[in-house]
């Protein structure tokens, strides 16, 4: 494999293949002829030294390698975009883009004016929110496609900066209307014996359930488990299942429809901001991290 086998410019011919299926479409796109878009696609492949287009009809699929080389070359792609805006900030006047990977918490409400003000300040900074799953949102920062995480502990933080965040994020149980649960000031572990239960499948959340719950945890009906909990709450509403979830993720569900309820003994965890260690963020992120830090008012770890 040369030098030249995974050029951006070519990964982009690839990747615009890939996308429409037919090497005639895709060359209509990127304005060039179909010969000379065909031509850089095969140099690719023998320069790889690996099949990455098979012909299907009238149009093309991608090989496994294929297909691998298309996921990766989107993240590089994307890599190169943020680099791209990064390196062109105008250096007198803040600019450029800040990424911010982040869940559903209640600790976003405090965060989101925390970028309003910064905002303010810095009106030509733009701000990318990515909401996803613990782990996708980590996968992001460790690529370098996001700059700033939220977080819930537990989790791994060895390889990170972080700050805390003052507040602490409450568990409750989101109880749909009719259920037996409804009338109870607080959910008892005991209260959640016989019920069918929608629950995190994220491990740490899920142990720390198990903790709160103690001995036969396992044994409960956990019949349904989500990554977010607006899905979840559709099943929990439609089966009549008790869901598990923290506040920040369930208080905007409709309360003709749910009523939630804290846990007893209660149950808390903390959230953090996150930024990977040993990485020299854009201008832009930098400014805001340090921003954030002094406003959320506790000393970074």
């Amino acid at each position: 494999m040369d030098g030249e086998s995974l050029d951006l410019r070519v990964l982009r011919y690839f990747a615009a293949v890939a996308r429409e299926g037919s090497v005639t479409r895709a060359a209509d796109r990127l304005h060039l002829t179909q010969p000379t878009l065909s031509r850089q696609i095969a140099q690719m492949e023998r320069n790889l030294g690996v099949k990455l287009l098979e012909h299907e009809g009238r149009g093309i699929k991608l090989t496994r390698q294929g297909e691998l080389l298309y996921a990766r070359a989107q993240e590089l792609l994307e890599l190169a975009e943020k680099v791209e805006r990064e390196v062109a900030a105008d250096a007198q006047e803040l600019t450029g883009r800040v990424a911010v990977g982040c869940g559903e918490f209640a600790a976003m409400d405090k965060f989101a004016q925390v970028v309003a003000d910064f905002s303010a300040e810095h009106p030509q900074v733009r701000f990318d929110l990515l909401t996803g799953t613990a782990d996708v949102v980590r996968s992001r920062v460790d690529e370098g496609l996001v700059d700033v995480a939220i977080l819930m502990e537990p989790t791994d933080l060895s390889t990170y900066e972080y700050v805390r965040f003052p507040q602490a994020e409450e568990w409750v149980a989101a109880v749909p209307r009719g259920s037996r649960l409804e009338g109870l000031g607080a959910v008892r572990p005991a209260d959640l014996t016989g019920l069918p239960l929608v629950v995190p499948w994220r491990s740490s959340a899920a142990g720390v359930l198990a903790n709160w719950y103690g001995d036969g945890y396992d044994e409960l009906d956990l019949r349904f488990s989500m990554n977010l909990s607006t899905n979840g709450s559709l099943v929990a509403r439609r089966s009549g299942a008790c869901m598990l979830a923290i506040r920040g993720s369930v208080e905007r569900l409709d309360p003709t429809n749910f009523s939630l309820l804290p846990l007893d003994p209660p149950l808390t965890a903390t959230v953090v901001m996150a930024w990977k260690r040993g990485r020299v963020l854009p201008a832009a992120a930098d400014e805001f991290v340090r921003y954030a830090r002094e406003r959320l008012g506790r000393k970074s770890e």
